[in-house]
């Protein structure tokens, strides 16, 4: 992902721009900080490169605000 939007307090989802990945209908996105997975969960729409797509802000909560970068990835 190259690009991320962070969510509004009031907002329920988030999203991201995907270049690294081809198409996949029903991602399990990743969430890793500090070399270790801190999130992990099935999506129920497709990503594909070159467009948005949404990402529940609940799988952000498991993020340490104090700890280093958050890598997001998406598996088939």
């Amino acid at each position: 992902m190259t690009q991320y939007s962070p969510p509004a307090p009031d907002d329920q989802e988030t999203s991201a721009t995907v270049e690294e990945f081809g198409y996949i209908p029903f991602p399990r996105v990743v969430l890793r900080q500090d070399g270790k997975i801190v999130a992990r969960r099935r999506l129920w729409w497709p990503v594909a490169p070159g467009r948005v797509f949404r990402v529940p802000t609940g799988i952000l909560t498991s993020v340490d605000p104090k700890g280093g970068p958050v890598r997001i990835s998406a598996e088939a």
